[in-house]
């Protein structure tokens, strides 16, 4: 009896080893393995794309997903938080990227709640988003203002003095009256200035 249960005990491990590896196997298999980077690790592209986006094999959670790309300068371009849809994880950029060589390091929390992390780069040709250069106005010569000539003022010319004016004579009726008493004067000292140079003449 006891050969067999040592017979049967022996025969069982392998099986609980079996049956164990394949219990252990998904809680292993659960982590992520790296994911596929687009622009791909090493990658050389014209110019630096708007976004970064990483696609994972299995599901990533939408908590502490986290992207950080840093410009050729040392800047940090990264715009905002990453958005993890499903198995992708997508990352905009800012708007002014300059040439040359981007580091990405990034951190997700796969479907088991084990974090991942990694790095990868990508070189930029050219330099994207820059804003056009703004020439400088030239400062044009402003022609001078010509003074406009005023025209001549006109002198109004005086009224030129009547003979009666000069006179100091009234115009009007009083001017009639003048004349008449002046002529009745003279008339009265007709006979006298006559009478007086008859006197004269007899002495």
């Amino acid at each position: 009896m006891r050969p067999f249960v040592t017979a049967l005990s022996r025969a069982s491990v392998p099986a609980l080893l079996v049956a164990a590896g394949i219990a252990l196997a998904p809680a292993a298999g659960a982590h992520n393995p790296p994911p596929l980077p687009t622009p791909a690790d090493g990658a050389t592209v014209t110019t630096a794309p708007d976004e970064v986006v990483l696609t994972f094999t299995d599901v990533v959670l939408d908590v502490g997903a986290a992207i950080k790309v840093t410009a050729p300068d040392g800047s940090d371009v990264t715009e905002g938080t990453p958005v993890v849809d499903d198995t992708v994880v997508t990352q905009a950029l800012a708007k002014e990227r300059p040439a040359g060589e981007y580091s990405v390091a990034w951190r997700v929390t796969s479907a088991d709640g084990h974090p991942v992390d990694g790095t990868f780069t990508f070189t930029a040709s050219d330099a994207a988003g820059a804003p056009p250069e703004t020439p400088s106005p030239t400062p044009s010569a402003e022609p001078s203002a010509t003074p406009t000539p005023e025209a001549p003022t006109q002198a109004t010319p005086a009224p030129t003095p009547t003979r009666d004016d000069v006179a100091g004579l009234p115009d009007g009726p009083a001017r009639t009256i003048v004349l008449v008493v002046g002529a009745a004067t003279v008339l009265a000292l007709i006979p006298l200035l006559v009478r007086r140079l008859r006197d004269t003449k007899d002495d």
